[in-house]
């Protein structure tokens, strides 16, 4: 499945165009609407109507973001939100397939854990989730609705009982929404770690919670370092330098925050486009309907970054004449008020721990953009490390997702590289902020 020419995501030149999924009708009552799903007739774009004369209806989007956490989800959520077709939950995240759908009943996510409860769960719990999208009657057919929910790419969990729920998640979504179009935004690993240790610090004042400090490896933002060395990537020598533990990218993407009871310094990206595009095919779903952006592109060219999505759902291009340009910088951005980019910073790190990060994940970087190439990852690579062999042995699973994403792209290369068949795959500063 062919989808990327370029690192802006532009189809190739033999991609027809997709047709807009707008909102439209016929409208499904409320009342019908569980025999309708039964029927498969409910789709991206199906709106619910309780009643003829209603002035509001309800529909399923046609375009969902379903992550990475911290990359700018959040950002690209506001951007669309200024476009006059597209109309996005007021719900900041509704996270109804990985929480508010295996709670259905019980309210206890283990309740609803197999395929099967889950799908007869969903034949009657779909108009809660399509309430999320309110279109005004007279909108319908000028409009698409749009989803953001990070916590849709959440493949690893720490000792959860609900591991199978992200297995699950674009199982049900696909099913809910087969034409549905997809959007994952991916972060330079080394400003990730940082993003997510700063969320954690969030959340600890949010909960006071001593577990989440153990969870987090710190309580303050003056924690992260000494954090990193209790993660085992980094340690410190005689003359109090900070230095890379020298782990592969395996053993990188397995650390936890401060140990073993830690949060993961970072999801793999990797495993996540091998799980969702995997479903996708399974679910026949069609190569465009899966974008991966890079949230490096939202701080250099965010316009283009923008129109590129526009393109994926079938829509021109847009000026964007609401952006507004961040004081003292060259960025601009949908609204310097609500911005989530522009309001948070984060401590500079010195440049003995800026190298040390960038030396502990260039392992990872190589790792993506070897298994991935036709997607021109924007990251960086130390010159420090020597690169492994494990750069270029890839999984089952690796080598699959490969010839999903990158099928036109150094195929005859990789048949030449050694592929495990039985190894399951394991788990530059930006200026921007999120």
């Amino acid at each position: 499945m062919h989808r990327f020419q370029n690192e802006r995501g532009d189809p190739t030149p033999s991609m027809p165009a997709p047709v807009p999924r707008m909102t439209r009708r016929p409208f499904v009552q409320l009342d019908k609407a569980s025999s309708v799903f039964m029927r498969g007739n409910v789709d991206s774009g199906t709106c619910l109507a309780n009643g003829t004369a209603v002035k509001q209806v309800f529909c399923l989007p046609s375009l969902i973001c379903i992550g990475m956490a911290k990359a700018g989800t959040e950002e690209l959520r506001g951007w669309l939100g200024t476009h006059p077709n597209i109309s996005v939950s007021p719900v900041r995240e509704t996270q109804y397939f990985n929480y508010h759908l295996p709670r259905f009943r019980s309210g206890s996510m283990a309740y609803n854990m197999s395929e099967t409860t889950l799908a007869a769960a969903l034949a009657y719990t779909w108009q809660d989730y399509a309430r999320q999208f309110p279109v005004p009657r007279g909108r319908v057919g000028m409009v698409m609705t749009m989803e953001k929910s990070a916590g849709y790419t959440h493949v690893r969990r720490n000792s959860s009982q609900n591991a199978r729920v992200p297995q699950l998640v674009p199982r049900m979504l696909l099913r809910l929404m087969p034409t549905v179009r997809i959007i994952v935004l991916l972060r330079d690993p080394v400003s990730m770690v940082r993003s997510r240790f700063s969320q954690c610090q969030r959340q600890i004042a949010k909960h006071r919670s001593s577990t989440m400090r153990t969870k987090c490896g710190g309580s303050t933002d003056q924690d992260f370092e000494t954090m990193l060395v209790g993660s085992g990537i980094a340690w410190i020598d005689e003359a109090q330098r900070p230095l890379s533990a020298g782990l592969n990218a395996q053993q990188v993407l397995a650390a936890r925050m401060g140990g073993p009871q830690g949060l993961l310094l970072i999801e793999d990206p990797l495993e996540m486009l091998s799980l969702w595009s995997e479903e996708m095919a399974q679910a026949g779903g069609q190569s465009s309907q899966l974008l991966v952006l890079f949230t490096e592109l939202l701080s250099t060219d965010p316009k283009g970054v923008m129109n590129s999505v526009l393109r994926h759902v079938g829509l021109e291009n847009f000026d964007w004449p609401s952006a507004q340009r961040v004081p003292n910088s060259t960025r601009i951005t949908y609204s310097i008020v609500r911005s989530k980019s522009v309001a948070h910073s984060y401590r500079p790190l010195t440049s003995d721990w800026s190298k040390l990060l960038r030396d502990v994940y260039t392992p990872v970087i190589r790792k993506f953009k070897a298994v991935l190439p036709c997607l021109g990852a924007p990251w960086n690579e130390s010159d420090n490390v020597v690169e492994s062999l494990e750069t270029h042995s890839f999984t089952q699973k690796e080598f699959k997702l490969h010839s999903r994403l990158c099928p036109l792209q150094g195929l005859k290369a990789m048949s030449q590289l050694h592929v495990p068949s039985h190894t399951p795959m394991q788990s530059v500063a930006l200026d921007i902020t999120i």
